[in-house]
């Protein structure tokens, strides 16, 4: 199956306590970025690669733009919005209309197997929508006052939501009609609102999202190795 793929690469890395954007931190000979995008380039189906970058990181020149162009198949370029949901609509806008499949990706995952990319775009294209993510796996607290634990939750059939995330270009393209519903995070929850369902694919704990400083520590050594770099 043919899809499209949107990059999300806009933020600033404020947990992550980065000045700069943390995906631009090298990691062995090459940025953090780039790890996301070398997966997205070496699949066949993938027929299009948009980068949603911020528009500081483009006026001050930190990204390569003809670079990306030429050995990472990026066909476009894109300013991000003030929120990820507007980030991912600028790219939506920009994709080719006649791919049936958009991928969405988030560059801190830089992770991500092919495998798993062709699992969830391959879903996408059988049930409207699909996500990886992996079940809970330690105990749920919820605090009450003072940080005190309230209550232990159940973790039965509870995931945690990673990328990539797919969707049809029909549900998305629906999905971008609704009022987004408060402190949204994710298109998929678009999608919930629709009352449509989301397929989950099962995904992999490495494929962690750099969020902390720890999380950053750990790509910067981890990556060279894991990619053979």
């Amino acid at each position: 199956m043919k899809f499209t793929s949107i990059i999300v690469a806009a933020g600033r890395g404020r947990r992550a306590r980065c000045t700069a954007n943390k995906i631009l931190i090298r990691a062995g000979n090459i940025p953090i970025l780039y790890y996301s995008l070398k997966r997205f380039a070496a699949l066949e189906e993938c027929e299009q690669i948009i980068l949603v970058a911020s528009q500081d990181d483009l006026q001050e020149g930190c990204m390569d733009v003809d670079k990306l162009k030429r050995d990472y198949r990026i066909d476009k370029v894109v300013t991000g919005g003030k929120e990820r949901i507007d980030s991912v609509r600028n790219g939506f806008m920009q994709t080719a209309p006649g791919l049936p499949v958009v991928v969405v990706h988030d560059a801190a995952r830089p992770f991500v197997t092919g495998e798993l990319i062709l699992s969830v775009a391959h879903a996408a294209g059988k049930w409207g929508a699909a996500i990886a993510a992996v079940p809970a796996g330690d105990t749920l607290k919820e605090a009450g006052d003072e940080l005190f634990v309230s209550r232990t939750v159940s973790r039965d059939n509870i995931f945690q939501a990673q990328t990539p995330q797919a969707f049809s270009r029909e549900v998305l393209e629906k999905a971008y009609k609704v009022n987004a519903p408060a402190g949204v995070t994710d298109e998929a929850q678009l999608v919930e609102a629709l009352g449509m369902k989301v397929k989950i694919v099962n995904s992999l704990t490495t494929n962690i999202k750099i969020t902390t400083p720890e999380d950053l520590q750990f790509a910067e050594k981890l990556l060279p190795i894991w990619e053979g770099e």
